[in-house]
């Protein structure tokens, strides 16, 4: 149930995106990339991954609302 906010870097430690990652298994994970960067995000996890290593798009299985801002615990618990 807990998640971890991340980078994912370029070769030369430059962000290409920021996202979450869960482990939901032993040898599994989630990556929650932002949705108008999946296909490069996917591209590019797929020309650096371990030979070992597999994945899967899933994001037409999944969907999401980010709610933010300064007064958003404020809001959740009124």
């Amino acid at each position: 149930g807990q998640g971890q906010y991340t980078f994912l870097l370029n070769d030369a430690a430059g962000i290409i995106d920021d996202l979450i990652v869960y482990r939901i298994g032993d040898t599994k994970f989630l990556l929650v990339v932002n949705a108008a960067c999946v296909e490069e995000d996917f591209a590019w996890l797929g020309r650096h991954r371990s030979d070992n290593v597999n994945l899967g798009d899933r994001s037409a299985h999944f969907g999401g609302v980010a709610i933010q801002g300064p007064r958003v615990a404020e809001l959740f618990v009124n």
